[in-house]
């Protein structure tokens, strides 16, 4: 059966969330017309979160319209060494958070991540930057860079061709502004240029 999934990474539990899994989720529905299951990823504990299922309850004027049901995933209740076999190196942000995801455990995914080249090029940057964004924000930026230093993410011919198209596309902004400013300080000077001739005219 065809399906559409939502996943939300968060860092921790907030009751704002599932009022929020609900609207991305009915959008999903109306947009695809497909059944959608949607699943919350919690970096952190904290927040008093759902077991396994939550359930967010939608009122109406006679009780409960909607009955939306939900699943979380708490992360760092997971082993990391036994996902990361579950999972792949795609899964590689996702162990981060896990039991056993010391450093150097973390360092030898990034490495794995680099130099496997059974993975598709778009699936490994999307890896990369993820991991070394979740490594940031769960372990500080400083063992983020000792785990996976710059070098070796600008080295990645991945990251290298997302760089390429930063670059290209800060070009064109730039031609584009460039001519706008232009065209703006053309009729600027022309009207400047036109005032001056006036005057001159009439003295």
């Amino acid at each position: 059966v065809d399906a559409a999934m939502h996943i939300e990474i968060e860092r921790d539990w907030r009751p704002s969330i599932p009022p929020r899994l609900f609207d991305y989720a009915s959008a999903a529905v109306a947009a695809t017309r497909l059944p959608v299951t949607s699943i919350v990823v919690l970096l952190r504990p904290g927040g008093n979160p759902p077991r396994d299922v939550g359930v967010h309850l939608i009122p109406d004027i006679d009780g409960h319209t909607f009955v939306f049901r939900y699943h979380v995933v708490p992360l760092w209740s997971l082993d990391a060494p036994e996902m990361r076999t579950l999972l792949g190196l795609q899964g590689a942000p996702y162990l981060v958070p896990m039991r056993g995801a010391d450093e150097a455990f973390l360092r030898s995914v990034a490495r794995e991540l680099k130099t496997d080249l059974q993975l598709p090029g778009s699936a490994r940057q999307n890896a990369t930057q993820l991991l070394y964004i979740v490594l940031a924000a769960m372990l500080g930026a400083e063992t983020a860079d000792r785990i996976y230093t710059m070098e070796s993410l600008i080295e990645d011919p991945n990251v290298q061709e997302l760089i390429r198209r930063w670059k290209d596309k800060g070009r064109a902004e730039g031609r584009s502004e460039g001519r706008a400013e232009g065209r703006s300080e053309g009729r600027a000077e022309g009207r400047s240029e036109g005032r001056a001739l006036a005057t001159r005219d009439l003295l």
